[in-house]
């Protein structure tokens, strides 16, 4: 919620309104509190459907819609799109969803998925307003003509600050660097292609041993397709990676970087590549939902195959064996497109011209 949505929280404020954040307590809380927010602590478990914990977080969610009576509700991810829908829609407040993904449930083809995505699709249809943050995820959920109207709307992702992230200054010290640098920044799936990441890197390091390959990003355990702590140390003890864990503040490891690498499956609109754009780095990406938003081969990065070690690896050959002018004009090309389409600026207003369309009605 900090990360994705200080600017949203931010942007509301401005606007005069009082704003509560529903969510779980970690070391964030304190920092959501601190710009001005009230925190009420609730939180669906992430990991596998647990009906009983989820309806009881839904009778939460319904107790705290039917006292604050609030002007407008804003749900982000899967269960809270799920059951917060119907949550406010019981409590009779006004409330806008936003698809900023379709994850693991639209990867698989199962009886449990088929009735997620169903019920997705029924909860989504309750809503005031629907943002997409790709084309491709808006298109899936019009399909079978459930809901085909103007409270569809596309969303180009959840915004760059483009004064923050931008090409590096002096100011901020860089990480430590020795070869041609790769970096994989996000959450550890092996949804997000990390898995291609280590396989391409162990082909890559057989002609250029002295490349790095880089990870950052947190540990997800709550995720069916989360990768533990242990197979990432077993990674780096073979040498395969460096693993640098989380941090609040990526910008030095994007600058230290020659080239950000995200072989993801399917995705919203992937942060990690915009913000890396936004600071003038060369891409690599595959040609998957919401990735494809972003990616232009051969313009800002190369373009691969979905789960292709052989693409990916072909891939980072060539990007190593580009020129430093051709990088910089890739990495230039990529800040322009940022700057043209993906600005937090424009976005937060989207958002805040919706809002204000509701409370006039």
């Amino acid at each position: 919620m900090y990360n994705f949505r200080k600017n949203l929280m931010r942007r509301l404020q401005e606007d005069g309104f009082e704003v509560y954040v529903c969510c779980g307590e970690d070391e964030y809380t304190a920092k959501i509190a601190s710009e001005g927010n009230n925190f009420l602590p609730m939180a669906f478990e992430r990991k596998g459907a647990n009906l009983l914990k989820d309806l009881t977080q839904f009778f939460l969610l319904y107790r705290i819609y039917k006292k604050l009576r609030p002007d407008i509700v804003f749900h982000f991810t899967i269960k809270p799109n799920i059951y917060g829908s119907w949550a406010a829609y019981l409590a009779g407040v006004p409330f806008i969803n936003t698809v900023s993904g379709l994850g693991y449930v639209f990867l698989q083809d199962n009886l449990f998925c088929r009735i997620v995505r169903l019920m997705y699709k029924v909860s989504c249809s309750l809503a005031h307003k629907v943002f997409f943050q790709n084309a491709d995820d808006l298109t899936l959920f019009r399909k079978g003509n459930l809901f085909k109207d103007p409270r569809l709307e596309l969303v180009c992702g959840s915004g760059v600050d483009t004064d923050y992230f931008k090409p590096i200054s002096t100011d901020i010290p860089k990480v430590e660097k020795t070869g041609f640098r790769f970096l994989f920044s996000g959450r550890l799936l092996f949804d997000k292609g990390v898995g291609e990441y280590i396989e391409a890197a162990e082909e890559v390091k057989k002609v250029y041993p002295e490349t790095v390959f880089q990870v950052l990003g947190p540990v997800d355990s709550g995720n069916p397709a989360g990768i533990s702590a242990e197979l990432i140390e077993q990674w780096v003890k073979k040498g395969v990676i460096t693993y640098s864990g989380f941090t609040d503040d990526v910008r030095p490891y994007l600058a230290a970087a020659d080239c950000i690498v995200l072989p993801s499956y399917r995705e919203g609109t992937p942060k990690s590549l915009l913000e890396a754009m936004a600071m003038a780095k060369p891409i690599i990406a595959t040609e998957a939902v919401g990735c494809r938003e972003v990616i232009e081969n051969e313009i800002n990065g190369l373009a691969i195959k979905i789960k292709n070690v052989q693409s990916l690896r072909d891939a980072m050959l060539k990007m190593i064996s580009f020129s430093d002018e051709r990088r910089k004009m890739l990495g230039s090309s990529g800040r322009k497109k940022v700057l043209e389409k993906f600005t937090d600026t424009e976005i937060m207003k989207k958002y805040s011209d919706t809002v204000k369309q509701f409370i006039k009605d």
